[in-house]
C-alpha cells in the first residue's frame, strides 16, 4: 500500500508539474507526458479505490461530508500511507 500511495502521489505531483505555454514546439510533448500521466494516475486511483471498497473501517467526517469528492475518499489511504496534503492545492506531500 506504501507504494501505491507513493506512485499515486508523484504520479499526480508530476502531472501538475508540466504547464505548456504553447510557444515552443516541445510543448507537444508536454502534452502528450501529461496525457499519458493521467492515464497512470487513473490506473492509480482505481487500484487504491478497489483497497478502500474492501475495507470495513469508518471514514472520518471530512470523508463522509464529501463522499462525491474523489480527492476525500481516497485521503484516509494515503494519510495512513505516510502522505497528507497542502492546504491550498490539493497537492499529496510526505508527513
Amino acid at each position: 500500500e506504501r507504494e501505491l500511495a507513493t506512485m499515486y502521489a508523484c504520479t499526480v505531483y508530476a502531472i501538475h508539474s508540466f504547464e505548456p505555454d504553447f510557444t515552443d514546439t516541445s510543448d507537444v510533448v508536454i502534452i502528450k507526458i501529461r496525457a499519458m500521466l493521467g492515464e497512470i494516475e487513473k490506473q492509480l486511483y482505481c487500484d487504491i479505490r478497489e483497497i478502500i471498497d474492501c475495507e470495513v473501517d469508518s471514514f472520518p467526517q471530512c470523508v463522509l461530508d464529501n463522499r462525491d469528492d474523489p480527492y476525500y475518499l481516497i485521503k484516509p489511504f494515503m494519510y495512513r500511507n505516510g502522505w497528507t496534503t497542502g492546504i491550498w492545492n490539493r497537492m499529496w506531500v510526505r508527513v
